[in-house]
Order: C-alpha cells, then sequence, then structure tokens
C-alpha cells in the first residue's frame, strides 16, 4: 500500500505492537475500532501502520521482536495506549456493539477526562478518552 501520509507515517511517537498476526491485529483495529490503514507491508503482512483522530499505531509481526520470547507473554502489562476521541460515550457505544469486554468502566476521572478501558484480540490495553467539558 503506498501513498501514506507522512505526517502520520513518520509520527514522532507512535507505540509498535508486536502481534502473532498483523492482518487480524489490522483488520480489528480498522473494522472494529474505526482506524484507517495507511500501509501494510507482505502478503501475510509483517508491518501495517493504522492512524485514527491523529494518531499512529504500528504492528509489527512477532517474529521480528528482538527480546526475549517470554516477554511476548506479559504483552501489554503495565501499559494503557490512550486513545482521544470526540465523544467517548459514542465511542463506548462502539466497542460494546463489537462485545468487547470493557475492563475499567466508563467514567470522569480526577485527570480531567472521561474514559474507559478494552483490552484487544492480543491483550494489549486501549484507554479511549474524551476531555470533560
Amino acid at each position: 500500500m503506498s501513498g501514506a501520509d507522512d505526517r502520520f507515517e513518520l509520527a514522532p511517537i507512535a507505540p509498535e505492537l508486536f502481534v502473532p498476526d498483523v492482518d487480524a491485529a489490522v483488520d480489528f483495529y480498522v473494522e472494529t475500532l474505526g482506524y484507517t490503514l495507511l500501509r501494510k507491508e507482505g502478503e501475510p503482512a509483517t508491518f501495517a501502520i493504522g492512524h485514527i483522530n491523529g494518531a499512529t499505531i504500528m504492528f509489527m509481526s512477532d517474529r521480528w521482536y528482538a527480546g526475549p520470547r517470554s516477554e511476548l507473554d506479559g504483552r501489554g502489562s503495565g501499559l494503557d495506549i490512550r486513545v482521544m476521541v470526540p465523544d467517548v460515550d459514542e465511542y463506548l457505544d462502539r466497542v460494546q456493539r463489537a462485545g468487547l469486554q470493557v475492563m475499567h468502566p466508563i467514567g470522569d476521572r480526577e485527570y480531567g477526562l472521561r474514559d474507559f478501558i478494552v483490552r484487544d484480540p492480543n491483550g494489549f490495553r486501549l484507554r479511549f478518552a474524551s476531555p470533560l467539558r
């Protein structure tokens, strides 16, 4: 896939998630969460870049993971990937319709956001949030 927008392709910081199946991860993020696919390499895919609301996320086949294989067992532990969305309540409806389990219920937080947390199919924690109004 070519023609990616360099603003997102070369984002100053973007999580790179090592996953066993890049195509399945892309399908989940695009179809379920509404991300736009910017780039996908290989068949089956070994690398991909997605985008939503100004945020970039990358997926890499876990066969390229340079650390110990045992580290992949704790995928996503100790880390939330926060994604700002225009209307977090509307986004909660979306993920619930998709059948995702909410791990941390929606609520207004003392740090100025209304947010909730779900896990993606690979175990990564996603925190969707909107500013309190």
